[in-house]
């Protein structure tokens, strides 16, 4: 049989987690998002293709709040790019796409001066990621680190971000709170 499988950048954008489910409906394909939708229809959030639209109109919502021009955010690797097209945010990662990246001195002193000049306060660290790098471009650039964001994985079941949708709600509103203090 045909397998799908997606990376889970796709995960912070609901329309493509719907579409993906929708996938794995018609051809039984076992991923990653299969058991992510399956989680939430335990917990009776979700409904036709696998996920609530309203999540994604309340994600639009909340994010339209914050002035096109604070809508930018440092995390410590690429894991948004699905999420900051669907929502237009720019997120500046300090080690790229790769959560294993190095990046030079002169990379780290330049974000520190972009954070800086950009007045950016919205600094985020994933749950999974070592906070090493971002805390030391918030300590040189005057940012805070937000609350940690989910991204490889969900919290506890009595955690902030134990289904989807919760987790999809949480980001939202930690990402929302960090940027309008840019």
């Amino acid at each position: 049989g045909v397998r799908l499988i997606h990376a889970v950048l796709s995960w912070t954008e609901l329309e493509r987690v719907a579409a993906l489910a929708r996938l794995n409906e018609r051809y039984r394909a076992p991923t990653i998002v299969v058991a992510v939708v399956e989680g939430d229809k335990a917990g009776g959030s979700l409904t036709v293709g696998g996920l609530r639209y309203d999540a994604q109109t309340g994600a639009r919502s909340e994010i339209a709040r914050v002035p096109e021009g604070k809508r930018r955010v440092i995390t410590n690797h690429d894991a948004f790019s699905y999420f900051a097209r669907a929502y237009g945010v720019e997120f500046i990662a300090a080690r790229g796409p790769s959560s294993e990246a190095e990046p030079s001195a002169r990379d780290i002193a330049a974000l520190i001066r972009q954070a800086r000049a950009q007045k950016l306060r919205a600094l985020f660290i994933e749950t999974t990621a070592n906070p090493a790098l971002v805390s030391e471009i918030a300590r040189d650039s005057g940012a805070e680190i937000g609350p940690p964001l989910y991204t490889d994985a969900l919290s506890k079941a009595d955690g902030p971000a134990a289904t989807y949708e919760a987790m999809m709600r949480y980001n939202v509103s930690a990402l929302v709170a960090g940027m309008l203090k840019n």
